[in-house]
């Protein structure tokens, strides 16, 4: 463990907070698990499967939310710098975006009729998801590796969100060129609105995986700062 860091998660309020911001994180990653699951039942047209997937993943958000509540009641407290408990208020607060972004999703996924995409459009949804599914992941496992003392293992996980988030990007324009492409020129347009809405959603989940990710980067960089 890096001895600066190692200090740093002695002190036993920032031990038990960093416990919830772990568990947090398990939550958002199995948030975005059911939203992937949802979105794979949706292109298929099973119905049954696609609702058991959309309320756990409704659980699982939920649970994501007590446990960002609970970290903002610790952190309250008042046995942290002024400095730190902002860094992990926001850490907090960006973890809750990845769940809160993924569950918008699939709210959105649960009305549009994605099995009428064309197969083009459900080859770059499906990656989209699996791409924004394997960033959380990777989020998960930068939270990890930094709250386990793994400075260059957490770095190495925010390299690979960045990466993830780009590819994520790429797909989404590409996505929207789908949309405007001739196979749904005669479609409804409240279908066309809310499809490139779903679009953006699963986009923006990835971006709050980097914001996270980010933030990991700026409190490594605190705590190796000299204390003066």
């Amino acid at each position: 463990m890096s001895k600066p860091l190692e200090n740093w998660l002695n002190a036993r309020r920032k031990t038990k907070v960093f416990e919830l911001i772990v568990e947090h994180s398990g939550k958002a990653l199995q948030t975005a698990d059911a939203f992937q699951d949802m979105a794979e039942a949706a292109l298929a047209g099973d119905q049954r499967v696609m609702e058991a997937a959309f309320e756990r993943g409704s659980l699982r958000e939920r649970e994501a939310d007590v446990l960002r509540r609970k970290t903002e009641e610790e952190l309250a407290k008042g046995e942290l710098a002024p400095e730190e408990r902002g860094y992990l208020m926001r850490l907090a607060r960006q973890i809750d975006g990845i769940a809160n972004y993924a569950r918008g999703a699939s709210r959105i996924l649960s009305f549009v009729p994605v099995n009428n995409f064309d197969e083009p459009m459900r080859k770059e949804v499906r990656k989209m998801c699996s791409k924004t599914k394997e960033c959380v992941a990777s989020v998960d496992a930068c939270i990890r590796s930094f709250t386990d003392g793994d400075v260059a293992g957490a770095v190495r996980a925010a390299g690979k969100v960045e990466e993830l988030e780009e590819q994520c990007d790429k797909l989404h324009m590409s996505s929207r060129r789908t949309l405007l492409g001739s196979h749904y020129r005669s479609v409804d347009a409240r279908t066309i609105v809310f499809s490139s809405e779903l679009l953006e959603a699963i986009e923006e989940t990835s971006d709050r995986c980097e914001d996270v990710s980010d933030q990991i980067r700026v409190l490594i960089v605190y705590i190796s700062q000299p204390s003066g």
